[in-house]
């Protein structure tokens, strides 16, 4: 696709991703094994992205700019990239988590004596409100909300990156936050023609269909270019970044930072001025063409206390076959070549869903670390197929967050420990409102059809003892009426 302003980078789309550079997932870590880089490498590396569906587009410069960067040499300064995450949220999704995982692909590929990675933080921006793919105009948040929202993502932005050597989470709001309106307009606003920024995607889509229910576009709104534009500017003196990272959707602020870098460069020495560039990433979309996003009601979030870790293990494993290829490759450090057999070991038992399988174990061992993926691998077994005896092994090693997060959906409710152990099981269930009558209770344990701990009790006077409290440390049994009405009882 040719664009107008910036030329498209014309790069080899051959040859295995980074021969002497493999990538391994070890505990919450991706560990980097390889020799130094080399020239040739540097068309590898792009054509893995592409193959991978993770390269949509670049501006003029940016082959150059990866050949620098990939010198056999150390630079005599690193080279900075940088991806901007407005705190619109208190947390990342998995949305986010494209942008950040290719960060990481440059962080591993390049010699970290000359790249640097850098996370912004939209601190004053996220006070604006980003237009780009947007219809109406963000809510403005209250500061204390904002203050929260920057806190949470730097904390995530700082636990994803398990080599923190060549990485660095800054917030905009340290600089811009000073700025005065005069200093705006006079150095920044006086680069930019209201003729080039009414073209742009994010700006001429709502002024077009401005209407009665829709205002078009505020002022505010407008000029966050401006401001994501001067971010650029001012990493560039501050920290030699040289490259923007961002989804398809930024193409047009990204090429406004680069045209206000060309414009402040031109007065300066030839010797001085920097090349820059941006590449994009495609917005990770379901095969519906659904994206991934809170604003769409769907996101899965990185932090677990926002989706468990059950979940987020859950939800990848119940992705659609025609999704799951796209994740494996856009999501994951697992090679092409091994994609392409788990593809091929699926296709022959879909209904295994192996690919399924790896995409969430990866992904969850990567977010959470191995022992969470133990964990929830062991909570799947408990609610899709474990045997009586191994439930119970593993409600055991469960804490009261686990089950609780675990069976979020389940009925139920505490109960005094000196009633839980001294009254009949119908009792407690009847109290508990677990069905309509003591009768039909009676009929459903008689006949089977009632569980402790996913052991099968037929008798309507069974009382429950100690040994039954397994998960939460000792005070909770789980209930199951049928095949799938689960119910938690905690001992008070």
């Amino acid at each position: 696709m040719q664009r107008s302003l910036l030329r498209q980078t014309s790069l080899v789309d051959s040859g295995l991703f980074l021969k002497n550079r493999k990538y391994l997932i070890g505990g919450n870590n991706i560990q980097r094994r390889f020799n130094q880089t080399s020239s040739s490498n540097n068309n590898e590396f792009i054509s893995d992205l592409k193959k991978r569906g993770i390269y949509n587009d670049a501006t003029s410069g940016f082959d150059n700019l990866m050949q620098e960067m990939n010198s056999g040499s150390e630079l005599a300064k690193s080279i900075g990239i940088y991806a901007g995450f407005d705190p619109t949220a208190s947390g990342l999704h998995v949305g986010n988590l494209l942008v950040l995982q290719t960060l990481k692909r440059f962080q591993l590929a390049f010699n970290p004596k000359n790249v640097h990675i850098y996370c912004l933080v939209g601190g004053a921006t996220g006070r604006i409100g980003d237009p780009s793919g947007r219809k109406t105009e963000r809510p403005l948040l209250d500061e204390s909300t904002i203050n929260n929202n920057i806190e949470g993502l730097k904390r995530e932005m700082n636990s994803f990156f398990s080599s923190k050597n060549n990485v660095t989470v800054v917030n905009n709001a340290d600089w811009l936050g000073e700025m005065k309106m005069i200093d705006l307009l006079r150095n920044v606003g006086k680069y930019f023609q209201i003729a080039n920024m009414l073209r742009l995607d994010s700006v001429k889509s709502r002024v077009e269909n401005a209407d009665a229910d829709n205002g078009g576009m505020t002022f505010t709104e407008f000029s966050y270019s401006l401001f994501q534009s001067y971010d650029f500017f001012h990493l560039l003196n501050s920290n030699n970044v040289r490259l923007q990272i961002g989804g398809s959707d930024q193409w047009g602020n990204i090429t406004s930072g680069l045209e206000f870098i060309k414009k402040k460069q031109t007065a300066m020495p030839e010797s001085c001025q920097s090349v820059c560039s941006g590449m994009t990433i495609p917005l990770l979309t379901t095969a519906d063409g659904v994206k991934f996003g809170k604003s769409m009601g769907n996101a899965v979030w990185l932090n677990p206390e926002m989706t468990s870790v059950f979940d987020f293990y859950q939800y990848f494993l119940r992705v659609q076959d025609a999704d799951v290829e796209k994740l494996l490759k856009m999501l994951t450090f697992v090679s092409l070549e091994d994609i392409d057999q788990i593809l091929q070991e699926h296709n022959q038992q879909p209904e295994k869903r192996i690919a399924q399988q790896r995409l969430a174990e990866e992904l969850t061992t990567q977010i959470h670390g191995k022992e969470q993926l133990e964990k929830v691998q062991k909570c799947t077994n408990l609610l899709f197929g474990a045997s009586s005896e191994e439930a119970i092994e593993i409600l055991k090693t469960l804490s009261k967050k686990d089950i609780t997060s675990l069976m979020k959906d389940s009925v139920g409710g505490q109960v005094p420990k000196e009633d839980l152990l001294s009254k009949p099981i119908i009792d407690i269930a009847l109290a508990l409102k677990l069905g309509p009558s003591k009768s039909e209770l009676g009929k459903l344990i008689k006949s089977g059809g009632f569980y402790i701990n996913y052991k099968r009790q037929i008798d309507p006077k069974y009382v429950m003892t100690e040994a039954d409290l397994v998960a939460g440390n000792g005070s909770i049994a789980v209930l199951r009426l049928g095949k799938k009405n689960y119910h938690l009882i905690e001992a008070i």
